[in-house]
């Protein structure tokens, strides 16, 4: 999907491995299960559902006496409310917990609820595990906490103060005096911080924030096999992570069907949390290039931004846009070619306020080997499913029906030296590739969109590995016969939020054009209309250039459109996702932006 780590995977420290025996039965913790019977109650899946609220960015908790957030804004009934928060998209500030063990035991106390979850993970899932387990697990132990922070089961100590967890097997294992969450603990919850779980409902077309489940299991069963649709079992998972199985991949053998990973603020580059339209323009000096980005803000586009990126043209080979730093912004790939032969590639790290210093990751010059094939395709994402985008390289092979596909993983500081992951009958020249997770098992893979001529425009995927290392054999997911690269405008994004990757198109339409996306299954494409231009409002498919990025911020990929005004300069314009379809929303008018000579990316 995506782009949902958010932080390298951490080694295991000596004082872990010490922990470790012999035989995997004789923990030093044991793993405790979870949480699907509150209270000692049989667990029914429809009172583990919550209906999602509405946006938030930062959002505020909900008072006790009103029901209604602190900014005034409403929210589903709380039975009086407790901790009542309402955002189903940013997890809680804290968390009430009824104390039975220690000094405040018969007491209620406020929690911070990121050092709860710390804290409950370290009681609940051993440290030493494979750090994508414990990824999993901080995502189980974030996801059922929060829940209860949203839905009061009307829960009061003796002096009346309501609660929303107790500490002991009845909801999650809370004790700060003994459980000390160690470096894999919280890099696992750094690293899926952001993130939560939905169901969707496709008789309602809704999706919704659930309550997620864990238990123990039996020993000694295979990754997934014990896997019932709505729990995790910790053992199995345990065996998942040893199997090589991201956090994602997992997820999806536990809790499929119908599940949604949001992962929000796709495309994020710089200022707020949300997705930003970019574009490379022209720079002020003759023949150089210069990035610019229209910031996200809940409603409206910023006004441009220069944001430190400059290159010359002569010698740029291709840019990408991907988060190959880790640290969950997007940075500007570079690649360059150096005389005849050579190539080196830089990075320009996404910051706060734009783009930080330059940055040279690799250099075949000193760093080896060097790519004298006539089409190399740059794409970046993350196909080792450590939290960090990675480079690669589609490249010519010895004739043009002969093709390469070559990786680079990213350490976040540097670029190791790439390897062959696939070699096989393309034409490299005839094909424009996008490094995206369209099987959403938390590995990029790459997806194809090759030029047929006449023929039309098909998609082909080079799917990534469970346990990564190289990519399966090309597989057709669709062929669009009357499509033509000329009339067709395409990028990439989660328009449906399922945690697979997407790809809308624009193409050319009676009124004008239509924006259609094809949705991703994990095995094929189905080709779906998303929106037309009106009749009545003609978008001609000639003055649209097409961008990408969430820009509310709710975990769904939006459109960018790019409209060209002629001497008027260009209207970006933003369409956001409703999961079943786009809708025209919030635009910026920039008259200085010459529309023929932007890039967006």
């Amino acid at each position: 999907m995506s782009r949902p780590n958010r932080v390298s995977a951490v080694a295991v420290t000596i004082a872990a491995l010490a922990l470790l025996l012999p035989s995997h039965r004789a923990l030093a913790q044991e793993p405790f299960g979870g949480r699907y019977e509150p209270d000692g109650r049989a667990y029914d899946p429809d009172a583990g559902i919550v209906e999602g609220g509405p946006n938030q960015y930062g959002a505020a908790p909900v008072t006790a006496e009103t029901g209604a957030g602190t900014d005034g804004s409403s929210t589903e009934s709380h039975l009086g409310s407790c901790t009542g928060w309402r955002s189903d998209l940013v997890p809680p500030t804290s968390i009430r917990v009824y104390r039975t063990t220690g000094d405040a035991a018969g007491t209620v106390q406020v929690v911070p609820f990121r050092s709860y979850v710390g804290t409950v993970i370290a009681a609940e899932w051993p440290g030493y595990w494979p750090i994508e387990t414990l990824k999993a697990g901080a995502i189980g132990v974030k996801q059922y906490g929060w829940y209860w922070a949203r839905n009061w089961r009307g829960k009061t100590a003796a002096n009346g103060d309501c609660y929303d967890v107790v500490d002991n097997t009845n909801d999650q294992v809370y004790r700060p005096e003994t459980k000390v969450p160690v470096v894999n603990h919280l890099a696992a919850i750094a690293a899926t911080w952001p993130l939560s779980l939905r169901r969707y409902d496709a008789a309602a077309g809704t999706s919704k924030l659930f309550m997620t489940g864990y238990r123990a299991g039996a020993l000694d069963v295979p990754c997934g096999q014990d896997s019932d649709g709505w729990k995790m079992y910790q053992w199995s998972m345990y065996e998942c992570g040893k199997d090589g199985l991201t956090w994602e991949g997992m997820l999806r053998r536990y809790l499929e069907p119908n599940l949604e990973i949001v992962d929000p603020g796709d495309h994020h580059i710089a200022v707020g949390p949300l997705g930003d339209a970019a574009i490379v323009v022209p720079g002020s000096t003759d023949g150089t290039k210069q990035a610019r980005i229209y910031a996200g803000r809940p409603g409206w586009f910023d006004a441009a931004r220069t944001v430190g990126f400059s290159a010359a043209s002569t010698g740029l080979l291709g840019l990408v846009s991907a988060d190959v730093t880790g640290d969950g912004r997007d940075d500007l790939v570079v690649l360059h070619r150096d005389g005849t032969s050579a190539q080196h590639l830089d990075v320009h790290p996404g910051t706060w306020s734009g783009y930080g210093a330059r940055k040279t990751w690799w250099s075949s010059s000193s760093d080896g080997p060097s790519f004298s094939n006539t089409a190399i395709r740059l794409v970046a994402g993350d196909f080792d499913g450590d939290g960090r985008a990675d480079v690669g390289f589609l490249v010519d092979g010895s004739d043009v029906t002969r093709s390469a596909f070559h990786v680079f993983r990213s350490t976040g500081s540097d670029l190791a030296v790439p390897r062959s992951w696939w070699a096989g009958t393309l034409d490299a020249q005839r094909a424009s590739p996008r490094a995206v997770d369209a099987t959403g098992d938390g590995r990029a893979d790459v997806v194809l969109e090759i030029d047929r001529g006449t023929s039309g425009l098909r998609y082909a995927v080079l799917p990534s590995r469970a346990a990564g290392g190289s990519l399966r054999a090309l597989q057709l997911w669709l062929d669009l016969p009357a499509a033509r690269r000329a009339t067709t405008r395409t990028v990439a994004g989660d328009y449906d939020r399922d945690g697979r990757t997407d790809l809308v198109l624009a193409v050319p339409a009676a009124t004008g054009t239509t924006l259609m996306a094809l949705d991703s299954t994990g095995s094929k494409f189905v080709a779906t209309a998303l929106w037309t231009s009106p009749a009545d409002q003609p978008l001609a498919l000639s003055k649209v250039k097409l961008g990408a990025a969430d820009l509310n911020v709710d975990g769904r990929g939006d459109a960018v459109i790019y409209e060209d005004g002629g001497s008027n300069g260009t209207r970006v314009k933003a369409f956001i996702s409703s999961g079943k379809g786009l809708v025209a929303s919030f635009s910026r008018h920039d008259p200085a932006l010459l529309w023929g000579t932007l890039h967006a990316y």
